[in-house]
This record gives C-alpha cells, structure tokens and sequence, in this order.
C-alpha cells in the first residue's frame, strides 16, 4: 500500500525460485507490471517458502543481484502450533481435505521427531521451518548481514508503525503517513477460528521450547540480538 512499492499483477506468492523455477526468468518477470508502470518504484514478491529452500539464495543472487531481503521470524513453537492448527482444519473443508493433517498436534510433532528425516516424505514439516539458524546462514552464504532485515512477528502485533517504519528506512522510502499508518492497526487479516488450547497441546510446546532452545540459542548468537521466545 505504499506508493513507492509495487508486487506482482495477479497473486502475491509466486513461488519462483523454489517451486518453478524450471518455467523461466521470463515467466517469473512477466507477472510484474511493465518497466514504464514502475517508475520510481520498488518491485517486490513475498513467498515466505523461500526462506527453507536451499537452492533459493543462489538462484536469486544469479537472476535478481544484490536485492533487498525481509525476513520476520515468529516464535518457533507458536509457528508449529499456527501451522498445525491450519492443517488441520483443512479436514472439515471438502476441496483441501486431501491435504488435512487428521493427527493431534501432539502426535503430528512427536512422530515427526521420532522420523530419521523429520518426515520429509509429507509436506507439513512444522520441526525444520522453526530451525531459522539453518535457513539463515544458507542465505548468509550468499548475502550479507546489510542485505537482510529480519524483524520480530511479536512487533508486528505489539507496534505495528515502528515494525512498518523499519522497513521503509531498510528500503530507503518515506515513512508511511501517520493516519494512514494509524488505519493500518484498525483491520485484521487472515484470522482463524479460536482453538481451545489442551493440556496436552501445552506439554508438546513444553516439549518443543526444549527442542528449539540450542538452534535459538546460535540463531541469536549469530544475529547478536534476541527475541523474546521464552
């Protein structure tokens, strides 16, 4: 909504260089508005899947340059149980029930630590996309530290202006007007259903807080700064 960024016409995740990348840079450019509709303004695409794909930093280096990277990491438990929670609720709904996940989150998380290859044979993966230092310092290999901005999920919810404003000061852009800012933190969007939290739910993030304390621990080492995960 700024008015110096633009995405691409159609969708917003157009999972290029993790999902189809086999179709072409001019696949991937062509979902963007033409050169004369984006003067002054900064391109951009969002598909957090980027972020676990281990080709996806060389392939973006080698076709986009030097680009502008932004990351936010929410806390890795939260993330697992959000993602579950989702999953799982594709099992009421008749068109994505295919791909529902019918297990409780506690036996979805424990078969999946129990799993030599933490399950990679299914598609929910909610241990390995809470392992950020690994993703990290894959993209590390190929961008610098300046190249990257990764931010805090809990600012966005806590201050949404300041969040907002650290990215425009990342992108070298105004500021967002005040009032329009100020509207920003009167919607919300993608809100699902309230889940009633059971004992059991809390003793498998029990067991989870214990499962991400060291990868957490090198993740804020690496970055010299903490997240308040705890």
């Amino acid at each position: 909504m700024h008015s110096r960024i633009i995405g691409p016409e159609d969708q917003k995740e157009l999972h290029f260089f993790n999902l189809y990348y086999h179709r072409g840079l001019t696949w991937y450019l062509s979902h963007f508005p033409l050169r004369i509709k984006t003067f002054k303004k900064l391109a951009f695409e969002a598909t957090p899947d980027y972020i676990r794909h281990e080709k996806a930093p060389s392939r973006i280096i080698d076709d986009l340059g030097k680009v502008k990277l932004i990351l936010t990491l929410r806390d890795p438990v939260e993330r697992a149980f959000s993602a579950w929670k989702m999953w799982h609720s594709f099992k009421d709904d008749p068109e994505k029930a295919k791909r529902a996940d019918y297990r409780t989150f506690s036996e979805a998380i424990h078969q999946e630590l129990l799993s030599p290859d933490n399950q990679q044979d299914l598609h929910f993966h909610y241990l390995q996309k809470g392992r950020y230092i690994e993703q990290i310092e894959n993209y590390y290999k190929y961008f610098s530290k300046d190249d990257i901005l990764i931010l805090d999920y809990q600012d966005m919810n806590d201050d949404l202006i300041n969040y907002l404003n650290q990215i425009c000061q990342f992108l070298k852009i105004a500021p967002f007007p005040k009032e329009k800012s100020n509207s920003f933190t009167k919607n919300r969007h993608w809100v699902g259903p309230s889940w009633k939290v059971t004992a059991d739910d809390k003793t498998t993030m029990k067991h989870l807080r214990d499962y991400y304390a060291p990868y957490n621990k090198r993740l804020f080492d690496l970055l010299g700064r903490r997240f308040d995960w705890d």
